[in-house]
């Protein structure tokens, strides 16, 4: 179900807003004003955003992988973040593939053989 709504504003400031009941997080608006209707725009919600965190075994001078399953499935592929915590980053890399609407694989290399923590963002 779709519902759309305006404001009852007399002046030249409109705003409609457009709701899918059954769909969360769907929820878009846009303005008026004297040049017209604008852009539509949609609120972000937690929907929106997962995040993590994974720790994964290093092997020294190889490239090891984790694969990551989002808690829910994003409409389309997400922007995946991955970042390192660590205090002495140099010789460690993280990196975020093979993304889908469902998961990631992290992609860790490092140096050293020991367990790295990678917190990880998608939008």
């Amino acid at each position: 179900m779709v519902e759309v709504s305006g404001s009852e504003s007399s002046t030249t400031q409109k705003i409609q807003r457009v709701t899918r009941y059954g769909v969360s997080g769907q929820s878009a608006f846009r303005a008026l004003d004297t040049a017209g209707w604008k852009e539509w725009a949609s609120h972000l919600t937690n929907v929106d955003f997962q995040d993590g965190t994974a720790t994964i075994a290093a092997i020294a001078g190889q490239t090891v992988t984790k694969n990551i399953t989002f808690k829910t499935p994003f409409s389309v592929a997400p922007k995946v973040f991955c970042n390192i915590k660590t205090s002495s980053p140099a010789n460690k890399w993280a990196n975020a593939g093979s993304i889908s609407k469902t998961g990631f694989t992290i992609y860790l290399q490092s140096d050293y053989a020991n367990d790295i923590t990678v917190d990880w963002f998608a939008r």
